[in-house]
């Protein structure tokens, strides 16, 4: 090496870290003047070990950063060459974040703050995260005090959460996208649109100076379509959309990206009880839609798919007048009637007291099975609370008219005990009518239970007492029968001076108490 004196000096091949060439600068101290050859002596590691120390005591002193290069992994952390002085970099110390690899690191040359100095104990500890933070400190206040809410910022995507979007910025500041803000799109979450690692474009929609935070919009860089779609459109105009999701309470259309609108549940048929969307609908389908309403302010679309239909409702007095048979079929039995499908998918309810005269039909899921093609009679219409009633036995003449029509009140009637119970006896009376005899139209004593006086297969005289069309009930009473058997008798001995029996003689006690009856 070329110093400037008589003679070259000569440096130790293992001082240089590096490969130097013919023409290199170097710094280096003078050994020795002369060797044993006559040769200068002299050392770049002693030279750059005093100029290091130098460095080091300033960069302590002043809190200035220092350079230094990482040379190799020990225990708990780096060794690093601070210009020929060793120094320790705690793994802890070597980053903002941990959890890189130590070949991330070897070999390479950084800045770091001195954060302990020990000359005497030759200890010198360092910390490139404390330098980091300050460079982040600084490059931070110089991007807030140029950001401003409006401007257009380039980025990469840090990471993707299901509710939003971390956008490094300029690798100082992490801008944050909800997901609403990713697209006027309605999507579930941000992994639909946005990977990890890609290079966007947003707009500052909110700066917070205190906080240091910053929110992003991915959307705001075009143009918002329901701005559009409430320019061109009008309540009842008629639109054509794609279903995108079904909800327990109805059906979201899509009609472009960013405008969506909400099909109730109600909004979905004339006449089909609807429990769920899914009944007649699926995502994908195409459909048209009448426009209900429109909130500008709060971006909500009302429609309705039946509104594009023709209402059934609207003329069902001239197409089921009440008194029309019509043919339908079942669909859906309950314990309280059937529901029968007519013309244009309306429903009418065949109540089970409408089934049969005789309200014996206990069992409708036995006779009437899905499907199954009956013939009723519209019953009546309710277009308010749209119901519409059928009957199947006023298909056929009511059997206690025909009752009434040879039975009058008072009449006298045969029949038989085929249930007692304490209030009464209900009693065949042919030709599947039956009829009730109360505990009060029995003549019995206070004491006495109806059990006492009748049992099942009893043979009973009464008169009819009362028929209740409405209620098809038929009363009888066996005492009005005894008091009509007494008054025959009456008449009849007031007549032939005989009873109506043989030989039964009737005593002056016996007509004072008909007296009574006669009055």
């Amino acid at each position: 090496v070329d110093v400037g004196y008589k003679s070259e000096g000569k440096i130790n091949p293992s001082e240089f870290d590096e490969d130097v060439q013919i023409g290199d600068k170097v710094q280096v101290m003078v050994v020795k003047m002369e060797d044993a050859e006559g040769n200068l002596v002299l050392s770049k590691k002693q030279a750059d070990m005093n100029l290091g120390k130098k460095l080091i005591e300033e960069s302590f002193s002043d809190g200035k950063p220092i350079e230094g290069k990482v040379n190799r992994e020990i225990k708990g952390g780096y060794i690093v060459n601070l210009g020929g002085v060793d120094a320790f970099l705690p793994g802890s110390q070597v980053d903002l974040r941990r959890g890189g690899s130590p070949k991330d690191y070897i070999g390479n040359k950084y800045q770091f703050k001195i954060a302990k100095y020990e000359p005497s104990k030759d200890n010198i500890v360092l910390s490139r995260k404390a330098f980091l933070e300050e460079e982040l400190k600084v490059k931070r206040k110089d991007f807030f005090d140029r950001i401003k809410e409006g401007d257009v910022v380039r980025g990469k995507v840090k990471s993707v959460l299901d509710y939003g979007v971390f956008v490094d910025l300029e690798g100082t500041v992490d801008g944050f996208v909800h997901l609403k803000d990713v697209s006027w799109s309605h999507i579930k979450n941000c992994q639909e649109l946005v990977s990890e690692g890609m290079e966007v474009e947003a707009k500052v929609l909110k700066v917070d100076m205190e906080q240091q935070k910053i929110n992003l919009g991915l959307k705001h860089l075009t143009e918002d379509p329901w701005d559009a779609f409430c320019k061109e459109h009008h309540v009842e105009d008629v639109i054509n959309g794609e279903v995108m999701r079904l909800t327990d309470f109805g059906a979201f259309v899509r009609f472009t990206d960013g405008v969506e609108g909400l099909v109730h549940i109600k909004e979905l048929s004339w006449t089909k009880r609807i429990n769920h969307p899914k009944e007649v609908l699926k995502v994908g389908d195409h459909v048209r839609a009448m426009v209900l309403e429109i909130d500008e302010d709060n971006r909500k679309l009302s429609l309705s798919i039946k509104q594009v239909l023709d209402n059934p409702w609207d003329n069902i007095d001239e197409t089921l007048p009440a008194g029309k048979k019509v043919e339908g079929k079942v669909k859906n039995v309950t314990d309280f009637g059937v529901f029968i499908e007519l013309e244009n998918e309306l429903v009418g309810l065949l109540h089970k007291n409408d089934v049969d005269w005789s309200k014996k039909a206990a069992n409708l899921k036995k006779d009437f099975k899905k499907g199954k093609t009956v013939d009723v009679i519209v019953l009546e219409t309710n277009k308010e609370k749209g119901i519409i009633s059928l009957g199947l036995k006023q298909l056929l003449e009511n059997p206690l008219e025909i009752f009434r029509a040879n039975h009058s009140k008072g009449s006298l009637i045969d029949g038989k005990v085929i249930k007692v119970l304490e209030i009464g006896a209900v009693i065949d009376l042919g030709e599947g009518m039956e009829g009730f005899l109360h505990s009060s139209e029995i003549n019995k004593k206070r004491e006495q239970s109806v059990q006492e006086i009748y049992k099942v297969g009893d043979k009973v005289s009464a008169v009819v007492k009362n028929i209740d069309l409405q209620k098809n009930k038929i009363g009888l009473s066996t005492r009005d029968y005894e008091k009509q058997l007494e008054r025959k008798t009456i008449d009849q001995y007031l007549v032939t001076g005989k009873s109506k029996v043989e030989n039964e003689t009737v005593t002056l006690g016996d007509l004072f108490k008909f007296d009574d009856l006669n009055k």
